[in-house]
């Protein structure tokens, strides 16, 4: 029985060229907080017949080991909730509503490496509430 011998492939080096972009991302990413209204004009109102709007607000980081801390940015609810109240504010709301909150670790993207420096999102969503003849500022993006 003749041993056969494999050489070393010099295409096994591509590989790299699709994780550094997304090591590069996993440093990039973290700290982002976007914040978005949707006004889209459907008549919705509140109990008391007030305008509300929708709002969703985003925050990513990287943290360490499965989301025991924040390293770069910060995704974690209370984040979140902090830009969602923010946005709020800015965007002259009377009151706010959080309907759903919602957190992501994405641990299995690229194993081990995200063992130890998992990618968190957090979204919080809710209803913004705007006095009686005040309309909000249209489709502003924080």
């Amino acid at each position: 029985m003749k041993m056969r011998t494999t050489q070393p492939n010099p295409d096994s080096r591509q590989g790299w060229w699709v994780a550094a972009p997304l090591l590069g991302l996993l440093f990039v990413l973290p700290g982002c907080v976007s914040s978005t209204l949707w006004d889209v004009d459907r008549g919705l109102t509140n109990q008391k017949g007030d305008p509300i709007d929708f709002q969703v607000t985003t925050a990513g980081g990287v943290h360490f080991l499965f989301d025991l801390f924040p390293l770069f940015g910060d995704g974690t609810v209370h984040n979140s909730l902090k830009h969602f109240q923010e946005a709020a504010l800015a965007n002259k709301a009377a009151g706010i509503r959080i309907v759903e909150t919602d957190t992501t670790v994405y641990w299995w993207v690229l194993p081990p490496l995200s063992f130890i420096f998992p990618v968190v999102v957090s979204r919080v969503t809710g209803d913004l509430q705007f006095e009686p003849g005040t309309a909000p500022v249209k489709s502003k993006v924080l």
